[in-house]
């Protein structure tokens, strides 16, 4: 027999729920988080209603390496501050690591190995916040993630 105010652990494979069933099953004192990996372009619409943001494109060809140039950037910040920026906030910190982790895990290795995009994935933005060291001015930055294929065909048919 349990006392009513007594807490009863429960073992939950939070994988294998969805958030709507994370949510409904979850105890009302946890607050869920917000989803952090790559922003749809949605996503980057509603950050530009709130926030002022500068939108930067890497362009280039299939396996020049523009999302690992985006990790490496992430990476800089992992170890402090760079470029007289600190590292301020990220809605995407599950992107960046997704796209890092690989590289990082084969350390030691001769180049960087970072997933290639796929051009199924479409259009998605990674988000990092940063701050000038001496004014802590904030700027918020929204870096494209789209795979080279579609920029080869952008070059080939421009019409």
């Amino acid at each position: 027999m349990t006392d009513e105010n007594e807490e009863v652990d429960v073992d939950i494979d939070v994988f294998e729920q969805s958030v709507t069933e994370q949510a409904a099953s979850s105890d009302q004192r946890w607050e869920l988080l917000p989803a952090s990996s790559m922003l749809s372009i949605e996503d980057a619409e509603i950050l530009l209603r709130w926030r002022n943001a500068s939108i930067i494109t890497v362009v280039g060809e299939r396996n020049g390496g523009k999302t690992t140039l985006v990790a490496q950037l992430y990476e800089q910040f992992l170890r402090g501050p760079f470029a007289q920026t600190l590292f301020s906030h990220s809605l995407s910190l599950q992107g960046f690591e997704r796209k890092s982790f690989q590289s990082r895990a084969e350390y030691g290795a001769d180049r960087p190995d970072t997933p290639r995009t796929s051009a199924q994935d479409g259009l998605a933005f990674f988000h990092i916040a940063v701050s000038d060291e001496a004014s802590l001015e904030r700027t918020d930055l929204l870096i494209s993630e789209r795979a080279g294929e579609t920029y080869r065909e952008l070059r080939d048919r421009p019409e």
